[in-house]
């Protein structure tokens, strides 16, 4: 019988002669008997066609568009026939956009996932560190297939959800900075609070520290849209998750350089809320957190601070709080915003211009020493 392709001897070869190959070996693992290739999951076509990385993916979906498609049918088909565990080639599937979709034409197949299958990291290759999970909160198709399909969520683990990616392009990121980050993971998290109770401390305040992304965090995301404050806002068990790192963390580059979940509570009204119901968030704001200042875009000039000061629900929680007080800079106090519609502004004009902020300013001379 003719010996199955191996990934070792297709670096030798080009693009359409790797395919024609490939052709032929799965014209073979087709003709194999049912049980072998249950077992030897590694010679399928499927894992060889992933173990080559990105070329061979593109020049498939480009050339032969319907030979990717027949692996992956096949794939199916045989995950759909086997009454054991389907975790390789589930594995496998969720790592196309195309097996994802496939997989949405067979809700059928989600039972058969094992619960492990779904969280395990796999753990060498191309795709080490990675996990299916990962792969489907990391897609828009992924996190689609999340949102129809209720039974699938349920088998995410605490582990699974908060499993941080070691090392690589993904370095830092998780399933749950995904659903954070994204409109249709924080759908997801709302409408499945069980995944809410297994959120971790760690996982929630795990900060990325390298790349486009640096300082950000599944906190930052949920803080900086009203999708996500109300999530906060419904299960205060998260909020007794945030640490005093994670709530006064700068992102570091990007658009939003300078901004901090700390920010994004400060300068929306529903955040604003939560920390007055939180006076636990505000024992664990810190001097520079408090001070920090936007460095670009539309909002420069602003801090925290500024935008406590700016509002009366901010300035009563000045006043309720005078550790918060002792912590304004001086350098704070007077920075003047550089842009947007309150270009010219400090938090100190705010604090002159108000009867709320006068008062202040009578309790607290050392503000104006």
């Amino acid at each position: 019988m003719q010996t199955v392709l191996s990934s070792s001897l297709a670096y030798s070869s080009s693009l359409p002669e790797l395919a024609e190959r490939l052709r032929e070996n799965f014209r073979v693992w087709r003709n194999r008997p049912y049980d072998y290739r249950a077992r030897h999951f590694e010679h399928s076509p499927l894992f060889i066609i992933i173990n080559n990385g990105a070329s061979l993916i593109t020049y498939l979906r480009i050339n032969e568009s319907r030979l990717l498609n027949d692996v992956l049918d096949d794939e199916i088909n045989l995950a759909l026939a086997h009454n054991g565990d389907i975790s390789q080639p589930f594995m496998l599937v969720v790592l196309l956009d195309e097996g994802l979709t496939r997989l949405e034409s067979h809700p059928e197949l989600i039972p058969k996932i094992p619960e492990a299958s779904l969280n395990q990291v796999i753990p060498s290759g191309k795709h080490a560190g990675l996990s299916p999970l990962y792969c489907l909160t990391a897609s828009f198709s992924g996190l689609r297939l999340l949102g129809r399909l209720g039974e699938l969520v349920s088998k995410i683990t605490e582990a699974g959800l908060n499993y941080v990616i070691p090392y690589g392009e993904q370095a830092d990121k998780s399933p749950l900075f995904w659903l954070t980050a994204t409109a249709e993971g924080q759908a997801i998290l709302d409408k499945h609070p069980e995944l809410i109770d297994k959120i971790t401390e760690a996982g929630l305040n795990q900060t990325i520290q390298s790349g486009e992304n640096v300082g950000r965090s599944p906190l930052a995301w949920l803080t900086a849209t009203a999708e996500g404050r109300v999530i906060l806002d419904k299960h205060p068990e998260l909020i007794d998750k945030i640490t005093k790192k994670g709530l006064n963390q700068v992102i570091q580059s990007g658009e939003k350089a300078g901004y901090s979940p700390l920010a994004w509570l400060t300068g929306k009204p529903e955040g604003v809320s939560l920390l007055d119901k939180h006076p636990e968030l505000i024992d664990k704001i810190t001097k520079k957190g408090l001070n920090q200042v936007i460095q670009r875009g539309e909002e420069a000039g602003y801090s925290p601070l500024f935008w406590l000061a700016a509002t009366a629900e901010g300035r009563a929680i000045l006043d309720n709080h005078p550790g918060l007080i002792a912590k304004i800079t001086k350098e704070g106090c007077n920075q003047i915003v550089t842009s947007g519609a309150y270009a010219g502004h400090s938090p100190l004009l705010w604090l002159t211009a108000t009867a709320e902020g006068l008062s202040l300013l009578d309790k607290h001379p050392k503000l104006i020493a």
